[in-house]
């Protein structure tokens, strides 16, 4: 009977265990490895591409600013002028350069960069020369150039690389020459440098059209290699077929050419492209070379923990039943603890955007500040407030209370800060009649001053109200004085003295008269404040306004017997939209007025016509008349004419206020014309079809 070798076992378990952690290490290591050499591959194309990007903007720079300096010194319009003139032959050559050399002297001076500059006029000739001279095949005239868009190329002269710039100069599309500007490019070891074999590369400067050729390479250029990358057929045509964005491409060798990585980024404004040319087997060596302190610390690391393993295994596997129990609690109170913060986090983030809404939706205009006035964060409302009045505040010393301004604390805040209190002010502007409750509350923790909360309430329309409300009930307890305090002066008479009947009928007479006024006093006011409020709709249907005038003036001639009122109309008059009983209403208060204003009689003539859609209603009396400075003023609400020499009983200054808000509803107008002494002229025009009529008849009618 064979025994079971539990020792032999256990040995050859761990050695599966251990070779299988071997295995799976190594794995890991290979694929970690292959992992950071494709990282650091393209890290470092990556770094290659920023590297001409960032040369290409140096070369953008300075390419602006050298077509900017070019195009001052050709616009300058004295040179301008006498190149016209030389051109007209008005001006001798001689004269030319003389005037030409002295003025550009002066303007050469202000760029250090230009190393020379040469002027030629429209035949060519030289008006000008300075610094470096400008070999004989480049004095020619660009004629693809333009004074926006000169000719640009790079050069080399007495064995210095130059850029040369030339700006044709043109008045009215008149080409009167050019100006040919050398300038050393500051800039140039630095851009173009380098070689093939370092991993950094080198850079060259190509020009794309008409042809592809190369105008700028590193100065300790091998000529051999610098020869072979001209030749390159498959660079050459990449470089003319590219797009304009930058970018990055590798070609293959030959048996004429190295493989090459290749990054380019195009100066689409020279049609110039920057390229850095690195070699690929120098590229890929040197990565190698980089990864070789990887490679060994993963070999070194899995020997490491496969004998580690080996170690720890044996006491390992006898306590691994033991603590699993332990591990799976504490799994499960990890588990449950992360889901409790991202919980947390998921409702803070919800209560800052509910709180972020909550803040912009408040009418009321706030702003966080801190101590020294600096804002730290507002809402809509206050930033709203701030574009309203910030600049038509700018001189106000209350600016700062209603504005803040970055850094310069408000006075109200300096004081809210000094007393460690909320502290309120009342501002008024005058240019908008507004009204504002500032008030500034420190925000205090710990003792610490953190800074303040601006709240600003717009108090306009309470304030308005308020005063509206005080003038309302100082107008209408004057008025409703005069009569009952006559009311009352004629009971107590007839209480406490003896009176025939006749007097008490005249006196009760009286007192009915004084109750009327008080009656017409009151309705006046009620319809008014009614119609403004909406508390009474307006019913809008078909009106005959030649049926209700005529009823109107038909009432009058009854009540009025020292008046002769007239009605004219031409016949045919359409009907209308509108509220009768509002549009009676109308006529009653106008007619009403002409009569009472006429205390000498006279006649009173109403009229009507049709004109552009319209119907114009005119009443005319022959009455006292208004005063010129009161007709504008007339349909204000409680105002009254002066006619207490007249003694004419007046009321409570609502009539025709009340006549402006009805025919405004209908979308008409109302004004007069008068004459004191002659009488006075009231018109009413009205649309025949109001477009807003019906939507406010359906709203009437729904509500009723």
């Amino acid at each position: 009977m064979q025994i079971f070798d539990t020792s032999h076992f256990r040995k050859r378990l761990i050695a599966y265990v251990v070779l299988s952690l071997l295995l799976i290490c190594i794995t890991i290591g290979s694929l970690t490895v292959a992992s950071q050499y494709s990282i650091l591959k393209e890290n470092w194309k990556a770094n290659l591409l920023e590297q001409v990007e960032n040369k290409q903007l140096i070369v953008k720079s300075y390419l602006v600013k050298t077509i900017s300096l070019a195009q001052q010194m050709a616009s300058r319009s004295f040179i301008r002028d006498l190149l016209e003139e030389y051109k007209e032959g008005s001006l001798p050559l001689n004269n030319l350069r003389h005037s030409t050399e002295n003025f550009l002297a002066d303007g050469l001076m202000f760029i250090p960069e230009a190393v020379g500059l040469t002027r030629l006029c429209s035949d060519g000739k030289i008006a000008a020369q300075f610094g470096v001279q400008v070999p004989q095949p480049l004095r020619t005239h660009p004629m693809s150039a333009s004074p926006e868009k000169p000719y640009l190329k790079p050069v080399e002269i007495n064995g210095q690389i130059l850029l040369v710039v030339k700006t044709p100069i043109v008045k009215n599309h008149n080409w009167l020459g050019t100006d040919i500007l050398l300038f050393a490019p500051p800039l140039t070891d630095q851009v173009f440098s380098g070689t093939l074999a370092r991993t950094q590369g080198a850079t060259f400067l190509w020009q794309r059209q008409p042809s592809v050729e190369l105008l700028l390479a590193p100065a300790s250029f091998d000529r051999d290699e610098l020869k072979e990358i001209r030749r390159c057929p498959q660079l050459t045509k990449w470089i003319h077929s590219m797009t304009s964005s930058s970018g990055l491409f590798e070609y293959n060798s030959d048996d004429d050419h190295q493989p090459r990585i290749v990054t380019y980024a195009p100066l689409t404004e020279m049609d110039w492209v920057l390229t850095t040319l690195v070699n690929q087997n120098s590229f890929y060596h040197t990565l190698w070379i980089k990864l070789a302190p990887v490679i060994a610390i993963a070999i070194g690391l899995t020997l490491l923990g496969g004998l580690g393993m080996y170690v720890m295994l044996r006491p390992m596997t006898r306590q691994v039943l033991v603590h699993s129990d332990e591990l799976e609690q504490i799994n499960r109170s990890l588990h449950q603890e992360i889901e409790e913060r991202q919980q947390a986090e998921q409702d803070l983030i919800a209560n800052e955007h509910e709180w972020s809404i909550t803040f912009e939706s408040i009418t009321d205009a706030i702003t966080i500040l801190d101590p020294q006035g600096n804002i730290r964060k507002q809402n809509l409302a206050a930033r709203r407030i701030s574009n309203s009045y910030g600049s038509a505040l700018k001189n106000s010393s209350q600016r700062k209370n209603l504005v803040p301004v970055a850094g310069a604390p408000s006075p109200l805040l300096e004081q809210a800060v000094t007393e460690q209190s909320a502290v309120q002010q009342v501002y008024h502007d005058a240019v908008t009649n507004s009204y504002f409750r500032i008030t500034i509350t420190p925000l205090i923790y710990a003792g610490e001053m953190l800074g303040a909360v601006q709240l600003v309430h717009d108090i306009t329309e309470q304030t308005r109200s308020e005063k509206l409300k005080s003038e309302t009930v100082a107008a209408v307890s004057h008025e409703i004085r005069t009569p009952l305090t006559a009311i009352m002066g004629f009971v107590e008479f007839m209480q406490n003295n003896e009176t025939t009947a006749a007097e008490r009928r005249s006196y009760f007479l009286t007192i009915q008269k004084e109750m009327e006024r008080l009656q017409e006093l009151m309705n006046d006011f009620l319809d008014l404040q009614r119609l403004q409020s909406s508390l009474v709709p307006y019913l809008f249907g078909p009106v005959d306004l030649e049926e209700v005038l005529q009823d109107t003036v038909n009432l009058f001639r009854m009540v009025s017997e020292h008046h002769q009122l007239v009605f004219n109309s031409p016949g045919n008059i359409p009907k209308i939209t509108g509220d009768s009983k509002r549009l009676q209403q109308v006529f009653k208060n106008i007619l009403s007025n002409a009569v009472k204003y006429s205390p000498d009689g006279g006649t009173v003539t109403t009229s009507l016509r049709i004109s552009q859609g319209h119907v114009f209603v005119w009443i005319k009396d022959e009455g006292i008349g208004i005063p010129p400075q009161d007709q504008e003023k007339i349909f204000n609400r409680f105002y009254r004419v002066d006619d207490s020499d007249r003694r004419i009983p007046g009321g409570l200054g609502l009539g025709l206020t009340l006549v402006q808000e009805i025919v405004n509803a209908h979308q008409g107008r109302v004004w007069v014309e008068s004459a004191l002494g002659k009488g006075s002229t009231f018109f009413v025009e009205l649309p025949i079809n109001c477009q807003q009529s019906a939507v406010t008849e359906q709203k009437g009618r729904g509500e009723g």
